[in-house]
């Protein structure tokens, strides 16, 4: 895992510019690397969203008919 996908996933636990600090990465490097991330991706943040929610939640949230387009496996 690289240091910018780490201080991605701990995001939620500690502040950017700490977790930037202890491990060497320029803050502007790293939201220079997300802003590309970002661009690359081609499925729409609300997308990736829903399908987060649907695959924590197991589809307790939305309608059976309704299957995200966006490589996870949901079941039930």
């Amino acid at each position: 895992m690289s240091r910018y996908r780490f201080v991605r996933a701990q995001t939620q636990y500690y502040p950017v510019r700490r977790l930037c600090q202890v491990l060497g990465v320029g803050v502007a490097s790293y939201y220079r690397w997300q802003q590309r991330v970002a661009a690359r991706c081609s499925v729409p943040a609300w997308e990736i969203a829903m399908c987060q929610v649907f695959v924590l939640h197991k589809r307790l949230l939305a309608p059976a008919a309704y299957e995200p387009n966006c490589g996870h496996k949901v079941t039930k």
